[in-house]
């Protein structure tokens, strides 16, 4: 056959065409069999030949997805999502929500629902991206758009959002619809457990839990890895979604229950944060505590695991701590700082001092005073402490006592404000003007005009 010009460019585009085409289709092959290292290799090969090939650039992001590896996958989804491929901007948007990046998320399926509303894969990455962002009750308004789709996929998002939102009756009776739908699927059977759990259906949570029991593991060990894929890559509400499949289904198991309440807190939803660190605290290894002294535990490894036990029982605490005192829970919050600090051999004065103005506002004279005893023969020469004692044995009653610890604060500290007024009004309080006087003067000198000094030169007289 004779070769025109008009015949070889024929067939340079031919070959062209059906080059990439070739190894686009080797890829998605590859990938269906989970040979993901090839298939990112066939896609490489044909983005060597045509560059802006928008199959080889989304499947080259859904093999990063698939392989856990999202930060990789952003790139070519933009490119393809770029190119107007409709299938890379669900996969833009989901390597976009496990980096910690939900706003351009919702920003770019946004973009897509507004040339194409109904698009249901699109849907459901919406009302994940928003709840992704921390806006839980904007989630639940967005998730009304999924209630004429009868997927479990969009039935299992529906139910979370509205459990997250605490919209619990609506989200059980969406819950039962999921656990009809998927009898056998052991994760959204979990997923029912979990909301039904949150809804105090003890009946429905058991029959989902034990359902999904039936096809796991013996532990939360595969829950727990993708929980930490999650918070990895920052996708917080993906983390704790995961944690509650695992809470519902291995109730006794604390570690879940410790990264829940941790997470919760990270979210600042104090009351779920609280319930899931207390509960934590209530389970072993977390609430029996182990001696390191005994001939039992022996071997470095041992002491080793107690510290790292150690060290989680002090963070869960001291989170706790918080939590309880977000929600105004002063005793309880003084209860858990305690702990914290009682199990944290490295803590300071400072720490105990904290806790003693914990039970201080929780109005426990007592505890605040064995606290405060502790911390000022601990550290004798730590000014807080010896206020702190101070202000206990006022609390108490006992003036002259409190008097002397408090003049023991101010010698350690003497341009203390805070001290000098406080010990000031001690003075007053035992007629003895004069001395309150001095010590009003005498800080003054450090911090002129300095209200409060003023005000109480003002009720001893100059």
């Amino acid at each position: 056959m004779r070769c025109t010009p008009k015949t070889t460019a024929w067939l340079m585009l031919l070959a062209l065409g059906c080059g990439p085409q070739k190894w686009v289709n080797k890829g998605d092959s590859e990938r269906a069999s989970n040979h993901l290292n090839a298939s990112i290799r066939s896609y490489e090969r044909a983005l060597k030949i045509d560059p802006s090939m928008a199959a080889a650039l989304t499947g080259m992001a859904a093999a990063y997805l698939a392989r856990e590896e999202p930060q990789r996958a952003v790139l070519p989804a933009q490119r393809a999502t770029r190119a107007g491929d409709v299938h890379a901007r669900a996969l833009l948007a989901k390597a976009l929500i496990l980096t910690g990046r939900a706003k351009d998320a919702r920003k770019t399926i946004e973009e897509g629902l507004s040339s194409s509303p109904s698009n249901d894969a699109w849907l459901l990455l919406h009302v994940e991206s928003i709840l992704a962002a921390g806006d839980v009750a904007g989630a639940a308004r967005a998730a009304d758009a999924l209630a004429n789709i009868e997927t479990p996929e969009a039935l299992s998002l529906r139910a979370w959002v509205l459990s997250r939102a605490d919209r619990d009756e609506e989200a059980a009776a969406v819950a039962a619809q999921l656990a009809k739908a998927a009898p056998e699927d052991p994760r959204y059977q979990s997923e029912a457990a979990a909301i039904f759990h949150a809804s105090g259906q003890t009946d429905r949570r058991d029959a989902a839990k034990d359902k999904a029991r039936s096809y796991l593991p013996s532990n939360p060990s595969d829950f727990l890895r993708e929980a930490n894929f999650h918070l990895k890559g920052g996708d917080t509400e993906g983390a704790i979604r995961r944690l509650s499949w695992a809470r519902a289904v291995y109730p006794f198991n604390s570690e879940v229950a410790r990264l829940l309440g941790l997470n919760y807190a990270e979210r600042a939803q104090w009351d779920r944060a609280a319930r899931e660190l207390t509960a934590a605290l209530s389970m072993p290894p977390f609430a029996k505590k182990r001696a390191v002294n005994s001939v039992r535990v022996a071997y470095t490894g041992d002491i080793r695991r107690e510290n790292m036990r150690r060290t989680a029982v002090v963070e869960i605490a001291t989170t706790l701590g918080e939590a309880h005192a977000q929600l105004g829970q002063r005793r309880l919050a003084a209860e858990a700082w305690q702990q914290a600090v009682e199990r944290n051999p490295s803590a300071t004065a400072d720490d105990y001092v904290a806790v003693a103005k914990a039970w201080e506002l929780a109005g426990d004279v007592d505890r605040m005073g064995a606290v405060a005893r502790a911390v000022s023969e601990m550290a004798p020469r730590s000014a807080e402490a010896q206020h702190a004692m101070s202000r206990a044995l006022a609390a108490s009653g006992n003036l002259d006592a409190a008097i002397t610890y408090g003049r023991r604060a101010w010698d350690l500290a003497p341009r203390s404000v805070s001290i000098a007024v406080y010990l000031g009004d001690l003075f007053e309080r035992r007629g003895e003007p004069a001395q309150a006087r001095a010590i009003y003067t005498s800080t003054l000198k450090h911090s002129p005009g300095d209200t409060r000094l003023l005000l109480g030169l003002q009720r001893v007289g100059r």
